[in-house]
């Protein structure tokens, strides 16, 4: 199966959008790519077949995200964003997917499962989200995942944690 894996966000050379900012400095868009990359890797591992929307901190339009998975003819498309909130103790993970694709809610609802059993963090559920370019604009079944709170202290310490942050990787790959 070829996976289009989609680091949110992007951020190089003062340029971009680096996302949600923690408290600490640490930016969603680097989170996102580590996520992705590892991701990656444990799809190849797996014997799918890969294709990555950003594999640097560069900057890729949203327009141009979807048109590489259209392309490529992915047969999915994961997304990999944290989230935020005003409250420092807002927490949880959760999956967004487009209210008129059944295809994509069943691979929102699978994300989800392994996002939380691997993540061990408050299941926030899957969301119809019907606002989101790379959900809407997409011809393969598309998802994207909320991987925990920057704006949480103690979820910014697991999003800092490259072993976490591939613990997690793994087991959205098998769920796809």
């Amino acid at each position: 199966m070829l996976v289009a894996v989609d680091a949110g966000h992007g951020w190089a050379e003062g340029r971009g959008d680096p996302g949600a900012v923690g408290a600490s400095g640490l930016m969603e868009a680097d989170v996102t790519l580590i996520a992705a990359l590892a991701m990656a890797d444990h799809l190849l591992e797996l014997g799918h077949e890969v294709v990555l929307t950003r594999s640097s901190r560069a900057f890729v339009s949203l327009q141009e995200r979807t048109a590489i998975a259209n392309a490529a003819k992915a047969q999915a498309f994961v997304s990999i964003h944290c989230n935020a909130a005003a409250s420092p103790t807002a927490h949880g993970s959760e999956t967004l997917y487009y209210p008129t694709s059944p295809s994509g809610q069943a691979l929102a609802k699978r994300l989800q499962w392994a996002l939380v059993e691997a993540g061990g963090r408050r299941d926030r559920g899957i969301k119809p989200r019907s606002d989101l370019h790379v959900l809407r604009a997409t011809i393969m079944p598309a998802a994207l995942v909320e991987l925990a709170f920057i704006t949480n202290p103690e979820e910014e310490r697991l999003l800092s944690s490259e072993q976490w942050i591939s613990e997690v990787a793994r087991a959205l790959a098998e769920a796809v």
